[in-house]
């Protein structure tokens, strides 16, 4: 009976181990799938910023053939104001995902492993028998 008890106990541990390391994995896979929705987001902000730029550059070309002040155009300003919302946007973004990988390094570890001695790693394998 000494030996069921044995078991009964190295049988719950590990179920109890599991449940720990099934509730990291899932933790962990949660975070990681918010931060790359957010790098998603932060890759399409980008490339809205690139079309922004270059209708911009664009824009700034046709005035200056035309020897307009560039300054003074609505269209010029309005591209101005978009991508500096994105770039603001973009920033905030990126301090998310700094919280996330804060938060899953730091407060959601994996549980340490018990050190075993040898006399308990002897039974062990005496109880395996």
């Amino acid at each position: 009976m000494v030996q069921m008890d044995d078991i009964k106990k190295t049988f719950e541990k590990g179920v109890s181990i599991a449940k720990e390391g099934v509730t990291y994995a899932a933790a962990r896979a949660e975070d990681l799938s918010l931060a790359t929705a957010l790098r998603l987001r932060i890759f399409a902000h980008r490339r809205r910023i690139e079309r922004l730029f270059a209708e911009l550059g664009e824009r700034a070309y046709q005035l200056s053939l035309a020897k307009a002040d560039v300054n003074a155009d609505a269209a010029v300003k309005r591209h101005v104001k978009k991508i500096a919302a994105l770039e603001r946007e973009v920033d905030k973004l990126f301090k998310e995902i700094e919280k996330l990988s804060r938060k899953s390094g730091g407060a959601r570890r994996r549980p340490a492993k018990k050190k075993t001695t040898r006399k308990s790693a002897k039974k062990t394998r005496k109880a395996k028998r």
